[in-house]
């Protein structure tokens, strides 16, 4: 939130980027962006980058606000490049993972989850949603939305296993 309407500009005009269609070469099959996305949340989880394959070009939006390669947002509270981004990101647990649409002609993958928050007083959630720009098996762009929820969070979903 930037200020008086802000908070909504960025959702205004949807990204080309998204409904652009990806040629056969530079697709990604069905499971390798499900594993892509869960190596994202895996970052999330472990608290480091190092592993999600993310383009030089990727960028990840909060609400439509930019958060990445942006002199705005400081690194310490979530700035930096898509790998870098979630190294100093707080929280433990990424459960109760979906993926409820998964586009390889479009390079588009959804990936919902919950981070968990033991450490905060009282304890809390983040229920997250996120659109994946998947190109020649890297992220290319991330849309954010999130919301606080309860602790323990309940998606009301069984919980996947995590990849380990």
């Amino acid at each position: 939130y930037t200020g008086e309407g802000q908070e909504t500009r960025g959702l205004l005009e949807p990204d080309i980027l998204y409904v652009a269609p990806l040629p056969k070469a530079r697709q990604s099959s069905r499971q390798r962006m499900r594993e892509i996305v869960n190596a994202y949340m895996q970052g999330i989880e472990l608290h480091s980058g190092a592993a999600v394959p993310a383009s030089e070009r990727c960028d990840r939006y909060q609400a439509g606000r930019k958060f990445t390669n942006s002199y705005d947002v400081p690194v310490d509270r979530g700035g930096g490049t898509c790998q870098t981004s979630i190294n100093n990101l707080k929280g433990q647990a990424v459960v109760n993972r979906r993926f409820p649409v998964i586009d390889e002609s479009l390079g588009i993958a959804v990936g919902q989850f919950i981070i968990t928050h033991g450490e905060r007083a009282p304890p809390n959630a983040t229920n997250v949603a996120e659109v994946f720009k998947i190109v020649d098996g890297k992220i290319r762009s991330i849309e954010e939305f999130s919301f606080i929820g309860a602790f323990p969070p309940a998606s009301g979903f069984p919980d996947e296993p995590a990849p380990r």
